[in-house]
């Protein structure tokens, strides 16, 4: 394992990993405060027990980051390196119950080796994901073309397509002269928007505009490559995908402005959906929004258990395990 390491650095990437015990769990429990004063005073083993044996009581003295995930189970996110805009840099590890002085050894292993690395580091350029296929149009695509069609199999144009890429739009500085990176994305304008011929924006080169719409109209765009202008502004390629349009399938650049634009689906899972569509939602019992079982009315209230991604969309699992779309122009969370 050292030997592959040695031979394959890694390279920290951006996480969302906090240090997360449970909110009803005390900082320091009464039997190890002691100890844990006095750790600096203990060889490695020692520590590493004491450290154990303090684990699940969200409290950490080592390099490594204390997760805990919804399961209950130990996770280290390693190590606790912090980027300059404050984002914790790790690779989070997850383990079954009872196996947590696993984590602990694999973390050490990395560690003593002097393995981790930051981005900084790198010096080769990533390779770009590949592009996304042009999604058919099949009885999958109504939904993202237009919210009246929220009933029928599918919510997204894209859900056709071969790519497997997150639906999250990746935090990018939007005014760095950094190359941009390549990733297929749906989104919608929440303002009014222009899109034009090339990534340097002018009055001359806007090929229409899209206004600002109620929420179940706002118009969506795939994303197929990020490009920067003269000045290093991120801009986004997209092709329009509201078929009913007469913009349908045209094709330019729109700012990447988060004032601007959004992904049309939601990234984060929610304890409640409420149904806005026009024509309400189904529910099926597949991921990819097969085997109808219900239908919602509009106004409807849906407890939601998880999120999971599907090529380039997301769905909600309800709690009766049902799958339907996170589309935002068909539902809306409420706390």
């Amino acid at each position: 394992m050292t030997a592959f390491h040695e031979k394959y650095p890694l390279y920290l990437t951006p996480t969302t990993a906090t240090t997360a015990p449970r909110n009803d769990d005390p900082a320091f429990l009464p039997e190890y405060v002691e100890q844990l004063k006095n750790s600096g005073n203990l060889d490695s083993s020692q520590q590493l027990q004491l450290i154990y044996n303090a684990w699940l009581h969200g409290l950490s003295k080592t390099p490594f980051t204390q997760l805990a995930n919804l399961s209950g189970d130990p996770a280290i996110s390693l190590p606790t390196y912090v980027s300059s805009d404050g984002m914790p840099l790790g690779i989070q590890f997850e383990a079954a119950k009872n196996q947590d002085r696993l984590l602990l050894k694999v973390g050490s292993l990395f560690e003593n080796n002097g393995l981790f690395k930051e981005l900084k580091h790198q010096t080769q350029t990533p390779t770009p994901a590949p592009s996304a296929t042009t999604p058919s149009q099949s009885s999958d695509s109504t939904q993202v073309s237009s919210s009246t069609s929220s009933s029928t199999s599918s919510s997204s144009l894209a859900e056709t397509s071969s790519s497997n890429s997150s639906t999250e739009i990746p935090k990018t500085d939007v005014n760095s002269k950094k190359k941009a990176p390549k990733q297929s994305i749906i989104i919608y304008a929440v303002k009014k928007v222009y899109l034009h011929k090339s990534a340097n924006f002018s009055q001359e080169n806007r090929l229409t505009s899209y206004a600002k719409r109620a929420r179940v109209d706002r118009p969506m765009f795939k994303v197929t490559d990020y490009v920067r202008d003269n000045s290093g502004r991120l801009r986004y390629k997209v092709v329009d995908i509201n078929s009913r349009s007469r913009t349908a399938g045209r094709r330019g650049y729109l700012t990447a402005s988060s004032k601007y634009v959004q992904p049309v689906y939601y990234q984060n899972k929610v304890a409640s959906i409420k149904v806005i569509g026009k024509k309400g939602l189904n529910e099926y019992r597949k991921l990819n929004l097969s085997n109808k079982v219900k239908h919602d009315r509009h106004g409807t209230i849906l407890k939601v258990k998880d999120i999971k991604v599907y090529h380039l969309t997301t769905r909600f699992i309800l709690q009766n395990g049902h799958f339907v779309s996170a589309n935002k122009r068909i539902v809306i969370f409420v706390k």
